[in-house]
């Protein structure tokens, strides 16, 4: 499967999982409301966030995902796309984790188990495809780690300025 295919593909599936989150977000924070283990999920932060907000914080990140992606596809690097690849993989691992420890289905959950496989593969795929393999997929992937890290720390700071200019509180 060519480098082109694999990029777009996992771009297609990065989708499907972030709708799944603007979509059900709000509504499963209304419905957990009463329950603790809600409130020990990574959700729970956005209970006072606008659906718009939360699309808009979301669009952020696919923007960041379709560029690595063109970069990868532009510059046939396999290890910088797969090095994306890792820590995302590891973020649907992490719904998973928290849905078994909370025992409860969780937001994104569903999603997170129906393309954990693809990216499993096309981690797999690409660094095999790399030139240098496992080494520039491992450096890559602590880049991207570091670099999403970063990411998370801008979107949690610019959520609440965010928020207000979206739905600004009537006076």
């Amino acid at each position: 499967m060519s480098l082109n295919v694999v990029a777009w593909v996992s771009v297609t599936l990065f989708l499907v999982h972030e709708f799944e989150e603007i979509v059900f977000i709000k509504p499963w924070l209304r419905r957990h409301r009463n329950d603790p283990r809600a409130r020990r999920t990574a959700f729970w932060s956005f209970a006072d966030t606008t659906t718009s907000t939360i699309a808009a914080l979301i669009f952020e990140e696919y923007v960041l995902f379709v560029i690595i992606a063109f970069i990868s596809v532009s510059m046939g690097n396999a290890a910088l796309l797969a090095g994306l690849l890792v820590p995302y993989a590891l973020h649907l691992v992490g719904h998973i984790i928290e849905a078994l420890r909370l025992r409860m289905r969780t937001i994104s959950v569903a999603t997170s188990v129906a393309t954990l496989p693809w990216y499993i593969y096309a981690v797999l795929h690409l660094a095999q495809g790399a030139e240098r393999g496992v080494v520039d997929t491992a450096i890559w992937s602590v880049v991207f780690f570091v670099v999403i890290a970063a990411n998370f720390g801008f979107i949690y700071a610019v959520k609440p300025h965010l928020n207000r200019w979206i739905e600004p509180v009537p006076n």
